[in-house]
């Protein structure tokens, strides 16, 4: 029985890993200046670099959360091999 709770857990711990590195390659996409651009003074530069600085803060969050995932993935990883070397060590 108690090898069955260990092999349980191993399980939980390597299909939560392979979801964390799979969520870990999404990412946000950017915004893209689409359409006609008006010819007003002032308001065609700030949309363009307020959608440059958009953008550079989405590329700032797609990386964190690609390193937040696979330092997780890791974790879950290292508790599903912990989960293994118990399994085997019951006798």
């Amino acid at each position: 029985m108690d090898k069955i709770v260990w092999l349980v857990f191993m399980v939980i711990f390597f299909v939560l890993a392979i979801i964390h590195i799979f969520i870990s390659t999404r990412k946000i996409g950017l915004f893209t200046n689409k359409g006609k651009v008006r010819k007003i003074t002032g308001m065609n530069v700030g949309h363009i670099e307020f959608i440059d600085d958009f953008n550079e803060y989405l590329n700032t969050v797609n990386i964190q959360s690609r390193n937040i995932n696979i330092i997780t993935a890791i974790g879950y990883i290292g508790a599903g091999l912990t989960s293994l070397v118990s399994y085997c060590a019951i006798p």
